[in-house]
């Protein structure tokens, strides 16, 4: 958790526990105080609804608590499945600049999303997989050119089989 955080599912909640205890039960294997979960909780949002019990949290709020969760240990790498899923449009504003603030300060934030348009507001480099293989590997801007495609949906849809895969999306 110090090294790299996680979010790849909101699912992994007890639904009886607050918000809060749900940040002091990772805490200690992050090596977080109580300080940094009321820091945590400010940033992403659910101070107000800290002690509630997350079985009443929308999805919004839930993958906002995954990404307290991922960021407790301060790390150096965050791995993000689906980060903006849940979130209104105020809460995906809130998401990109965390994420670049983020990687801003030199660390790496990788995203697997489907959503190309988000992949496009976000990233820097873009790893394309399909079918467990490598696809492309490269920066966004080059993808487009690279394979001649009019836009970043086609290039996609260029380099997949069917489209049945994922863009993990990398801001350095």
């Amino acid at each position: 958790l110090r090294v790299v955080g996680a979010a790849l599912e909101n699912t992994g909640f007890a639904a009886h526990r607050s918000g809060r205890n749900h940040l002091r039960c990772w805490a200690p294997a992050a090596g977080a105080s109580a300080a940094r979960i009321d820091e945590l909780l400010e940033v992403v949002g659910l101070t107000e609804a800290a002690d509630r019990a997350v079985g009443g949290y929308s999805l919004g709020m839930r993958q906002r608590l995954s990404l307290a969760t991922a960021l407790l240990g301060d790390p150096s790498i965050l791995l993000l499945d689906e980060p903006a899923n849940g979130l209104d449009p105020e809460g995906i504003l809130w998401l990109r600049r965390v994420l670049r603030e983020h990687a801003d300060e030199g660390r790496a934030v990788l995203v697997s999303s489907h959503v190309l348009a988000e992949v496009e507001r976000l990233a820097d480099d873009v790893v394309v997989i399909a079918d467990g293989r490598l696809r492309y590997d490269g920066t966004l801007a080059d993808l487009v050119g690279d394979t001649g495609a009019p836009d970043l949906e086609s290039a996609y849809l260029d380099l997949t089989t069917e489209g049945r895969s994922h863009a993990l999306a990398g801001a350095h």
